[in-house]
């Protein structure tokens, strides 16, 4: 009877594990969304409740974009299980090593059960802070009792303390070391053993499909049902499974449940988008947004009109739903942060210690500092250049230009490291990114994919990188642009897409624009105030020689860029001048205040 009861201890507190961890179902709207949770989650790790990182099972259901990502894939671990399976001997023998682990694990659960249960009676009344209760480790096989430890006095003895006196402080026993050790490792011990289990289950659903597949003719449909069962083995054994929006509601995921949805990029999410992923949970969901930043993307103007766009986190926040402020940030070089904090978080975000460390940004910052003596972690580029029109689409090919050879210049300076970190380059224009990609494609072919990430602002929401460079197009004067009829910067205006283009970067933001140009918007005006004021504007003016020969060949029709040449970025100096003139002799429309 005494056996069968601690098998039944056993067994409960196995099955307790999943309380201990619940089943998690992360969400966002794209995959690249996606799979920088992921990276993030394989690079930061989680941390435990000791303070110590761990890396917690997870699975990737649906695309992953990211081969940084790829091996966590549902597909890739299903493949590399049934390779597991192919060698019957192998096979055979894993499943024999397999059971004799578990009989460890389980032998090793029922000895800390007892460790923990013995503590916990011996603590018959509530004690001070002077005393302690341990195992009796010398005696524990014969006696299996505990002892009363009082460190103040270095006093040891089997019979409990004194209940402790009217205002004295308790010591509870979650907090004593001997229990907490004991505890941890019992819960250590009983997630491996889930693991454990849950691969013996694969090992065996292997084993058995084999033995089916030699006697039958469906070969074709119990490969089907195998890999069916494998999937679902394989999600219900893990921690964390991460996917889009939309595959949340797909097939893979239809008979799973989880205790815990996260959306993340939640302000950014129609709510008729979240409503599959909400349909796999429980009892708890955690959106996680920002609503300074983008919000949902609808092309119909009725959508609008009807709130179609309104994300679930909006719609809660404006129903007096109450919302955590996570004002910490953790990415920014505080020289990035400070116009983000003051201008959209009115000052209630902050930096983190990470950030705010001497040695932030590590060799890469080292070396650009000293190379390029006045490059600063937040530095606008301001280009003499003229944007180009097409019908409605807008590109600057200096600014396209200026980015290669920045990004040239940074990474021959720093010996390939910038190479070796992310570099993003992003712009408000979808036709400014097709130009982008042809001159990086002209001078390195598609590898340049492979260390620098050309994208919208948009399509970048959600993501970060080391360095990041912005292309902000829009250079006419503004004369020009009153003379038009526009006075405006177009989507360049938007403040949401600029919070969004400014607190992407790590290391090192650099703007590119014409300074002249986007002090039409009072938001840009302020950024470039403010970049004066940390002489941080760096005046570039090309020249057009003639020929393209040093030019890279861009992709479609042996087309080339113009010749234009760059100062050598080693020699720029910082502009004081406060183009005064150009807010002068603007339409008095374009003189907004702010």
């Amino acid at each position: 009877m005494a056996k069968t009861s601690s098998q039944i201890e056993t067994l409960a507190a196995i099955s307790a594990a999943a309380k201990v961890k619940p089943r998690i179902l992360v969400c966002a709207p794209s995959n690249a969304a996606v799979d920088n949770v992921c990276q993030k989650i394989m690079t930061d790790k989680f941390l435990d409740g000791n303070g110590c990182k761990y890396s917690p099972s997870m699975i990737r259901v649906g695309l992953a974009p990211s081969s940084a990502v790829s091996s966590l894939t549902l597909k890739a671990k299903l493949d590399k299980t049934v390779l597991q399976g192919s060698n019957p001997s192998k096979l055979e023998t894993a499943i024999v090593t397999t059971r004799e682990e578990l009989k460890r694990f389980q032998n090793e659960i029922r000895n800390l059960q007892l460790r923990v249960r013995l503590i916990a009676k011996g603590s018959i009344h509530p004690i001070s802070r002077d005393w302690e209760i341990r195992i009796d480790e010398e005696n524990f096989v014969k006696n299996q009792r505990v002892l009363y430890v009082n460190h103040k006095m270095k006093k040891v003895q089997l019979k409990s303390p004194e209940r402790i006196s009217p205002g004295e402080e308790e010591y509870p026993i979650d907090e004593m070391p001997h229990y907490r050790g004991n505890m941890q490792n019992l819960v250590k011990y009983i997630e491996r053993h889930n693991d454990m289990s849950a691969r013996l289950k694969e090992y065996v659903l292997l084993q058995n499909a084999a033995a089916n597949l030699s006697k039958s003719k469906r070969q074709r449909e119990l490969t089907s049902e195998l890999n069916d069962d494998l999937e679902m083995n394989i999600l219900e054994s893990t921690h964390i499974v991460l996917t889009t929006l939309g595959s949340s509601g797909g097939n893979v995921l239809s008979s799973h449940q989880f205790s815990v949805i996260v959306i993340d990029e939640a302000a950014q999410c129609s709510e008729p988008s979240m409503l599959p992923a909400l349909h796999r949970g429980s009892s708890h969901c955690v959106l996680v947004g920002d609503p300074a930043q983008l919000p949902a993307t609808i092309f119909e103007v009725s959508g609008r009109e009807t709130k179609y766009d309104r994300s679930l986190f909006q719609r809660l926040e404006e129903a007096g739903h109450h919302v955590y402020m996570l004002n910490t940030q953790y990415r920014m070089h505080p020289k990035i942060s400070s116009f983000p904090r003051r201008i959209f978080y009115k000052g209630s975000l902050v930096d983190g210690p990470n950030v705010s460390k001497v040695d932030y940004g590590g060799d890469l910052s080292i070396i650009i500092k000293s190379r390029f003596q006045y490059f600063k972690p937040f530095t606008i580029f301001d280009l003499d250049s003229e944007e180009e029109r097409d019908g409605t689409n807008l590109s600057n090919m200096t600014e396209a230009l200026f980015a290669l050879q920045l990004f040239e210049s940074l990474d021959q300076e720093s010996n390939g490291l910038a190479k070796k970190s992310r570099v993003a380059i992003v712009t408000p224009y979808q036709q400014q990114v097709f130009l982008l990609k042809r001159i990086f494609e002209g001078k390195y072919g598609l590898s340049y994919t492979r260390f620098v990430d050309i994208s919208t602002i948009d399509s970048f929401q959600g993501k970060e990188a080391s360095i990041v460079v912005l292309s902000c197009v829009r250079a006419s004067t503004p004369l020009a642009q009153g003379a038009k009829g526009g006075g405006g910067i177009g989507f360049l205006s938007d403040v949401q897409r600029m919070n969004v283009a400014l607190t992407r970067a790590k290391h090192f933001l650099f703007v590119i624009a014409r300074c002249r140009t986007i002090l039409v918007n009072p938001y840009w005006r302020d950024l470039v105030t403010h970049a004066r004021s940390q002489q941080a504007i760096l005046p570039v003016i090309p020249q057009k020689i003639g020929g393209v020969a040093n030019n890279p060949k861009m992709r479609g029709g042996g087309m080339r860029a113009p010749n234009i040449q760059f100062p050598d970025l080693k020699n720029l100096r910082p502009s004081f001048q406060t183009h005064s003139h150009a807010i002068q002799g603007m339409d008095p429309r374009l003189q907004w205040n702010h």
